[in-house]
């Protein structure tokens, strides 16, 4: 049988508490849909396919919500943020979103299953971006 490591949920939890500290004062960005983030990826290769809709700006995040036991370890999450398309001609297809530290480093992304077409005014994207810390 092969070896076999876990982390313990006191270390999740210690791990979830750091991660909070550090991502006071992160930032959301949209990124367009035809490109594939990785785990190499850095804000450069964010930046050449950030979204740009008119009114699109990063939300700032003042604080990560947790830690919370979610299923499989602790887990820290952003508040609701939200993108608001305003009025223009400048529209977007966006494919998933990335969370930045306030030094601009990428910890995060999540590339939406299906893209969302920002064209009309008012149009919104509200999703909360989540940090799970495994057990096993």
């Amino acid at each position: 049988m092969p070896d076999m490591q876990s982390m313990t949920y006191a270390a999740s939890l210690a791990i979830a508490t750091a991660a909070k500290t550090a991502l006071a004062g992160a930032k959301l960005l949209l990124f367009k849909s035809g490109w594939q983030p990785t785990a190499g990826s850095v804000l450069a290769d964010y930046a050449a396919h950030e979204a740009d809709f008119d009114g699109y700006g990063r939300v700032t995040v003042t604080a990560m919500l947790g830690p919370y036991l979610a299923l499989g370890g602790w887990s820290i999450n952003t508040p609701l943020p939200q993108f608001t398309k305003a009025a223009g001609t400048n529209t977007n297809e966006i494919g998933g979103m990335a969370l930045l530290d306030s030094t601009d480093k990428v910890w995060s992304y999540v590339v939406f299953d299906t893209p969302i077409v920002m064209s009309l005014e008012g149009q919104s994207i509200q999703r909360p971006m989540a940090l799970v810390f495994p057990v096993a």
